[in-house]
């Protein structure tokens, strides 16, 4: 598993997390479960109307999962040209995983 999974089925370990029971059935290998804490596994499992507010980098992603070494106080002050590039294509990818599992507020 990439770290970032190992870290999030670890968390969903240790804190016990509750989510969808359909999205768990569905997720019952032992690394799988945890992904129905994140909103593109678990949004095809909700009924309701969603609202859906998402921002495209923090800087938890930045350290934790792009790894880029830059960043403080911004990445436009800090990063590199390959490194903005990078920077810039995770948070559309990001934007992309949102969008894919939800259209016009409503789960697909």
């Amino acid at each position: 598993l990439h770290v970032y999974a190992e870290r999030m089925a670890d968390l969903f370990r240790m804190s016990n997390a509750s989510t969808n029971a359909d999205c768990l059935e569905i997720n019952q290998q032992p690394n799988t479960s945890w992904m129905c804490m994140l909103a593109q596994y678990v949004t095809p499992f909700i009924a309701s109307e969603l609202f859906v507010a998402e921002g495209l980098y923090d800087s938890w992603q930045l350290d934790n999962i792009l790894r880029l070494g830059c960043g403080q106080p911004t990445p436009a002050e800090s990063c590199d040209p390959s490194q903005l590039a990078a920077f810039r294509e995770y948070g559309e990818s990001m934007n992309s995983t949102i969008s894919v599992a939800v259209k016009d507020g409503r789960p697909r």
